[in-house]
């Protein structure tokens, strides 16, 4: 039994996740997570190759090659969703270093 089964008796096999920024970092590390959880799955990112290798890795997933800072491919995004969303992992941003005072 899964945590979320402990807690919500239900199981996420089967269900919709979208998930933006799965082409690394925590996106990614969360797209796998629910995978493993036997969800289908909704990748969302910049890089086309790093979206299939994380499809590949997830054990197949649709992907969607999209830059949700421009309005086209937020577009393409809201195009790809089917009916039916369970879960939404927004977790696209872009790392700017700098010292958190200068951040506006």
């Amino acid at each position: 039994m899964t945590a979320y089964e402990a807690g919500h008796g239900t199981s996420l096999k089967g269900r919709l996740a979208l998930v933006t920024g799965a082409s690394s970092g925590i996106g990614h590390a969360v797209a796998l997570a629910l995978a493993r959880q036997g969800m289908e799955l909704l990748l969302v990112g910049r890089r086309k190759d790093a979206l299939r290798s994380v499809a590949e890795q997830a054990g197949g997933a649709n992907i969607v090659v999209a830059d949700l800072a421009s309005a086209p491919g937020r577009q393409l995004v809201v195009d790809a969703v089917p009916p039916m969303l369970h879960v939404l992992v927004h977790s696209a941003g872009i790392y700017f270093r700098r010292a958190v005072l200068a951040t506006t």
